[in-house]
């Protein structure tokens, strides 16, 4: 789980823009996972890091599903992939699409 992280613009964190949220694709490190494998994923959003987190899912990814498509906006965005107990993952990071759509 990653909390309130402003993402950058560019070569810099964006502390100021609003963001719009497209898609996020996780990614497993060195380890095989069955074709039954999934994961479940949710984004948070927020205008301000002091405001409590929006959470929208859980969406769920699978290996053959290339993304996790989202809806939503903030300046700040959450992060969370949560599996089945029992489930042995690593995850080495994800990547997040998103576009600017404004600024505070």
């Amino acid at each position: 789980e990653r909390r309130s992280v402003p993402l950058p613009s560019g070569q810099k964190v964006d502390w100021a823009s609003q963001k719009q949220v497209q898609w996020v694709v996780p990614k497993l490190e060195g380890l095989e996972v069955g074709e039954d494998f999934s994961m479940r994923v949710y984004m948070g959003f927020q205008r301000e890091q002091n405001e409590e987190i929006e959470w929208k899912g859980p969406k769920v990814w699978t290996p053959g599903n290339p993304r996790v498509f989202f809806h939503g906006s903030g300046r700040f965005i959450s992060v969370r992939f949560e599996v089945d107990p029992g489930e042995r993952v690593e995850m080495s990071g994800d990547d997040i699409e998103y576009k600017v759509v404004g600024r505070f």
